[in-house]
């Protein structure tokens, strides 16, 4: 799972998802292994009490940390076909909670999800010459549309990222 903006050329990269399949193969219940954007941490654990909140935790990272099981992280990894077969993104949510969403649903159905520490990847440098004119409106509504519908379809009323 790659966003159309990364950049997949350079060897680190390569290397990397080299890293996440020896990770798959060495690991068969794992169902997701994945790394960093730009090197962000976005990988933790989500709290979740139905008719309440939502609440990510940052996973604590030290130097002797290679793996490490999370409910959540960015969308850069590798998937087994079979274990996330029937998981689709809701598509009602085109930015914004679905995220969220998915990787809420993947921990409610117990599928392991490992975070891989040096795996990253960096996006492609921004050029709007190639970005439509529309992009920042669709971009958007993620608070107005995504945030919604996820709130409502999970029965919360706050969901509380990791800096919050």
């Amino acid at each position: 799972m790659g966003s159309e903006d990364f950049d997949f050329s350079t060897m680190e990269v390569r290397q990397g998802i080299d890293k996440l399949l020896d990770v798959m193969n060495s690991h068969p219940e794992i169902a997701v292994s994945g790394g960093r954007h730009q090197n962000n941490p976005y990988e933790g654990f989500l709290e979740y009490k139905p008719g309440e909140y939502i609440k990510e935790h940052r996973l604590t990272v030290h130097p002797q940390l290679v793996l490490a099981p999370v409910d959540l992280m960015v969308n850069y990894f590798l998937a087994r076909v079979d274990a996330i077969h029937g998981l689709p993104w809701d598509e009602r949510m085109k930015i914004g909670g679905e995220h969220g969403d998915w990787f809420l649903e993947m921990k409610q159905q117990g599928k392991k999800v490992l975070w891989v520490n040096g795996v990253k990847i960096n996006a492609q440098p921004h050029d709007p010459a190639k970005q439509r004119p529309e992009y920042p409106r669709f971009r958007g509504r993620a608070k107005e549309l995504g945030h919604k519908i996820f709130l409502d379809k999970r029965n919360i009323k706050i969901y509380r990222g990791f800096d919050n």
